[in-house]
């Protein structure tokens, strides 16, 4: 299975894979969405979908003072801008539909990029972004040195009703069965789902992944940190939504 851009975040990938030098259009406009209030029910809900979440770094510490942007992939190609609170969180009603989001571009954050989310009516939908840093500069007797940013690469992998699969990674080694990821910052994203650790492997024409030594599992919110100490394998079916989760003592399987 080919691999595509992932929708106008760059074009300057090849074969579906993303350089970190691409630029996410700032000041963009579109009709805007009614902002919720963390913990207050949504007015509209009904109609509409909640989309939530909080803006986090790889150690869950809180980033503020970034606005989330949030494109409706499936009908209008509407696009919602939404500031996160002073706790990093954003909550906002939408239409329901996919979604790709983002963050508007930030000069101290790398370029993000994660799966679009299926935004459903009625439903309440937690997403959390965790964008990479970057380095910023060191402090020397000559003045201030820039220094070097990580190398970050994006590739995206369509599912299905326009949700995909997308890998973070800093290298990428690929066979003839199999795509291996590697890096200080692996990522998997998949609608409401991060899972992080020191190696993905994916099998592009099953889209099934696995990833070892998982680091951070995050699905729709729900940060499961009593298995990262245990280094857990994570084995993701996308097709099916199926998760499975194995440590030394335990194995957990759930669809979601």
């Amino acid at each position: 299975m080919s691999t595509e851009h992932l929708g106008d975040w760059s074009r300057l990938a090849q074969g579906g894979r993303l350089a970190i030098t691409l630029v996410i259009a700032s000041g963009l406009t579109g009709p805007a969405g009614a902002q919720v209030p963390p913990g207050a029910p949504a007015r509209g809900a009904a109609h509409g979908a909640v989309l939530t979440g909080a803006v986090l770094s790889a150690d869950y510490a809180v980033i503020q003072f970034k606005t989330v942007v949030l494109r409706n992939l499936s009908t209008s190609d509407a696009v919602f801008r939404m500031p996160v609170d002073l706790s990093g969180r954003y909550s906002i009603v939408v239409p329901a539909g996919v979604y790709q989001i983002g963050l508007e571009a930030a000069h101290d954050l790398l370029p993000y990029c994660r799966a679009n989310v299926d935004a459903r009516a009625g439903e309440e939908r937690v997403v959390d972004l965790y964008p990479v840093p970057r380095t910023g500069t060191a402090m020397t007797l000559h003045g201030d040195i820039a220094l070097a940013d990580p190398r970050v690469y994006y590739e995206q992998f369509p599912v299905t009703d326009g949700l995909n699969l997308v890998i973070q990674y800093e290298t990428r080694i690929k066979t003839r069965d199999a795509i291996t990821y590697r890096g200080g910052h692996v990522l998997l994203t998949f609608d409401t789902l991060t899972v992080s650790g020191d190696t993905i492997k994916l099998d592009p024409a099953t889209l099934v992944a696995t990833v070892e030594h998982a680091t951070r599992i995050d699905i729709a919110g729900k940060v499961t940190s009593s298995l990262i100490a245990n280094s857990p394998e994570i084995l993701l079916r996308a097709k099916e939504r199926a998760l499975k989760i194995t440590s030394a003592t335990t194995s957990d399987e759930r669809k979601f």
